[in-house]
């Protein structure tokens, strides 16, 4: 907690309900944690420095929030195929199978009856 709290030095475990996407000048954004609060000792608008554990998943296939269209009411990607130097091409149409997502990107997972995204494929995004 912050200096002047009376909660200096003391480590409280949350779960991160929400992130506003919106970072300052100093790197800083506002997030929404659940934890318990014994004695009612933590109150709104009270301050904290937090660290956020994450883990890495560096073998997902991950597309823009913005390549990612609906058809017949299923999830689509739009692949560019045989693009020319100029990055001109056809653009193929692949039913896909989604994963986790945020605010800007989209996971492709590998599932029976759909198709996947492989890495290195350009997919198409809307604007």
């Amino acid at each position: 907690m912050v200096p002047g709290t009376g909660l200096e030095g003391e480590v409280f475990a949350a779960v991160v309900e929400a992130v506003n996407p919106r970072v300052d000048e100093h790197r800083r954004a506002r997030v929404t944690l659940t934890l318990s609060n014994p004695g009612e000792r933590i109150r709104p608008g009270m301050y904290a420095r937090a660290e956020i554990e994450a883990r890495p998943h560096p073998e997902r296939t991950l597309v823009p929030r913005a390549a990612l269209t609906q058809r017949d009411q299923r999830d689509v990607v739009f692949v560019l195929r045989n693009a020319d130097a100029g990055g001109a091409g056809a653009a193929e149409w692949r039913y896909v199978t989604t994963g986790l997502r945020n605010d800007r990107l989209v996971e492709i997972v590998e599932h029976e009856e759909t198709s996947m995204v492989r890495p290195g494929e350009v997919s198409v995004v809307t604007r």
